[in-house]
């Protein structure tokens, strides 16, 4: 019986691990602002004609590290084609923020963000999770739970390759 619950409870997070970002309606987002942490501004509205892959992450979570290794893999696939990723460090010390991102080489924007930000993307559950905008700054999709690489890169494809709205 022990058996039986533990293997249909992995089969569950296996099938909803592989979904993928969840396809949404397109909803304008409210202009994230950041101070990154090398000191720099980061503004949503910057990046409108790019899709934007937003990570919220946390230093210590094993499935963020794996979803950050994904977006710097896609990133450097598709940043000529218009992806840019911001990843957001929930409630950490800065200074281990800027320990981790250096030692994983992270080349995109990092900051630490907290309940306010989290508020303003009530959808954020847990880490990781990532928001995917459209080029017109709306919501094109979102994940919550480690998503496969080959299922994030469709949805970023999806978006990249979508015609602008009328």
């Amino acid at each position: 019986m022990v058996k039986k619950i533990v293997f249909v409870a992995v089969a569950v997070v296996l099938i909803l691990g592989c979904l993928g970002a969840a396809p949404v309606r397109a909803v304008d987002l409210p202009n994230l602002s950041l101070i990154t942490i090398d000191g720099q501004p980061w503004r949503l509205s910057d990046y409108k004609g790019r899709v934007v892959a937003i990570l919220f992450f946390a230093t210590w979570c094993k499935h963020s590290r794996k979803e950050i290794g994904y977006l710097i893999e896609l990133q450097k696939e598709l940043g000529t084609r218009g992806l840019s990723v911001v990843g957001l460090a929930y409630n950490s010390d800065p200074s281990n923020v800027v320990r981790f991102a250096a030692d994983r080489g992270l080349e995109f924007p990092v900051a630490v963000y907290g309940a306010d930000q989290k508020k303003a993307y009530g959808s954020i559950k847990g880490v990781p999770s990532i928001l995917l905008v459209n080029r017109e700054g709306q919501l094109g999709g979102k994940s919550s739970g480690l998503v496969s690489k080959e299922a994030l890169g469709k949805n970023i494809l999806e978006l990249l390759e979508a015609k602008p709205a009328d």
